[in-house]
């Protein structure tokens, strides 16, 4: 019997309403049962952890020639502080070529006004993707200079993690290390459908991706890359096991060492599936509105969101409905959960 007896099928559609880079609903046909799931859900996990982008790792900032030193220094003549400007920075998106590992923004301002990520120089190979994020505003006539470094990664990556990973090549005192926010894949849904075949007697899958980025990359782009990595993985796992398995522990051992190995990706899959490390402001599905009462609730991060169960959250001061149904939506997408009510 064959494995694949029939060639799945693969149709795109896109919604009027949203533009063709940023959504993109994927159906595939013609799945041997179960596959849809198991095919499903691989896929939406990779696009949620894998699909590479370019974030900013830090910035230089001087004010009338005088370096900005860290986060929590006095600004004079400028509305925002440093926390916020450094929050501002890492909401700016762009595209450059993957050749280039690396590139920078720079801004040099000395008039009064609001700034925005437009009002950045760049080269001919970056493009801006939200040009009217804000930066700053100056309240009176100022040099301001901000130069932005921006590299390729994946995932979130932590500001003191980018400043472990680039020891050496910066003068401490000199820059300020903000957090990474790699990943351009905003929320993926799949669903799996019975489906019929030609002769009505055969029972297959219809797998239903529904893809949303931010622009960095499109849905399209980002599917390949998700297929991408588990092709890899699976052409890898294929020639190891055709060039056969050297077995180095009795038979005796393997139950152990396989039940050992299950913890250990459990783990792995765990840390990387959940960002509990992420700040709640990082998250672009939080507004202003969600992220205030939470922070001042003593809720920093996703890691502590979910140790809350729904009723615990409802008793906080300005936590209201609207905040839990956002809340409960963006752990969604990650397969996360608040803690039950007991």
């Amino acid at each position: 019997m064959e494995r694949i007896p029939v060639k799945p099928k693969i149709e795109y559609y896109v919604m009027e309403e949203v533009p063709s880079d940023r959504y993109l609903r994927v159906e595939i046909t013609q799945l041997r049962r179960g596959f849809g799931v198991t095919i499903g859900n691989s896929i939406r996990r990779v696009l949620l952890s894998y699909i590479k982008a370019a974030a900013p790792v830090y910035f230089e900032m001087r004010i009338n020639g005088a370096i900005v030193q860290h986060e929590y220094q006095g600004l004079e003549g400028i509305y925002e502080d440093v926390l916020e400007i450094a929050q501002n920075i890492k909401q700016i998106k762009i595209v450059f070529p993957e050749n280039h590992s690396e590139t920078r923004l720079r801004l040099s301002v000395n008039k009064k006004g609001e700034y925005k990520a437009k009002d950045f120089e760049t080269d001919a190979l970056v493009k801006i993707i939200n040009p009217d994020q804000h930066i700053l505003t100056l309240v009176k006539d100022m040099e301001v200079e901000i130069d932005i470094l921006f590299k390729w990664g994946i995932g979130y990556v932590d500001a003191h993690e980018n400043m472990e990973r680039m020891q050496g090549e910066f003068t401490e005192g000199t820059v300020i290390f903000v957090d990474s926010l790699h990943n351009p894949v905003e929320k993926v849904n799949f669903d799996v459908e019975d489906e019929a075949g030609e002769t009505g007697l055969e029972e297959y899958d219809r797998l239903i991706l529904e893809i949303w980025t931010d622009g960095r990359v499109t849905p399209e782009e980002a599917l390949k890359e998700s297929i991408a990595w588990l092709n890899d993985y699976y052409s890898m796992l294929s020639i190891a096991v055709d060039s056969g398995v050297e077995v180095k522990a009795p038979i005796a051992e393997v139950a152990s060492l396989v039940a050992e190995e299950e913890v250990k990706e459990a783990e792995v899959a765990s840390e990387e599936n959940s960002m509990l490390s992420m700040k709640i402001e990082d998250i672009s599905d939080f507004t202003p509105k969600v992220v205030n009462p939470l922070k001042k609730n003593g809720i920093n991060t996703v890691g502590d969101l979910v140790k809350y169960s729904k009723s615990e959250l409802k008793s906080l001061k300005g936590v209201g409905p609207t905040t839990i149904r956002i809340v409960e939506e963006f752990l969604a997408k990650y397969n996360l959960s608040l803690k039950e009510d007991k």
